[in-house]
């Protein structure tokens, strides 16, 4: 049997030096940096976890494309108790002022049935579907943390030990 792997997308972020809601910014195909981050990690992989906080969703941040399915708005809970065989889910981090280490630490805490997961930003539009394929291809419990370019930087992975850490 393969390992459980996924993606856990950090997207509670304040925005503050950009002015306003950076997800929201649309893009010059249209569409949102959540999207168009959203619909490239999700062609990638079915296993899917937004972090996120409730005032993004009041703002309207998650009303359209993959991210106003359904499927997305009955698995959106603050805690283990929504339903974890769900595919693609919302879990919201009322912890998110204190900063991305509280809401990474908050979105590993929710993926106890995972043994490993990429962690990924919800403003990355343009990292390629295939960068995705291939970081979640890697991820073997006997290599090391995979970086893109050799380099020290976004995405990163997490294996079950480090989860149980966090």
């Amino acid at each position: 049997m393969g390992l459980k792997k996924g993606v856990v997308i950090l997207a509670a972020g304040y925005s503050s030096r950009f002015g306003g809601s950076k997800l929201s910014a649309i893009l010059g195909n249209g569409s949102t940096v959540l999207q168009q981050t959203l619909q490239r990690i999700s062609a990638a992989t079915d296993n899917i976890v937004i972090v996120s906080r409730q005032e993004l969703i009041e703002e309207g941040v998650f009303d359209s494309g993959i991210c106003h399915s359904d499927t997305l708005r009955r698995n959106t809970s603050r805690n283990t108790s929504a339903d974890q065989t769900s595919k693609l889910r919302m879990v919201l981090c009322d912890d998110s002022y204190l900063g991305m280490g509280q809401t990474l630490a908050f979105g590993i805490s929710q993926i106890t049935d995972w043994d490993a997961c990429l962690v990924c930003l919800g403003d990355m539009p343009f990292i390629r579907t295939s960068t995705y394929q291939q970081l979640l291809s890697v991820l073997q419990p006997t290599r090391g943390v995979p970086y893109p370019w050799r380099r020290f930087g976004y995405s990163c992975a997490i294996w079950r030990l480090r989860l149980q850490i966090l």
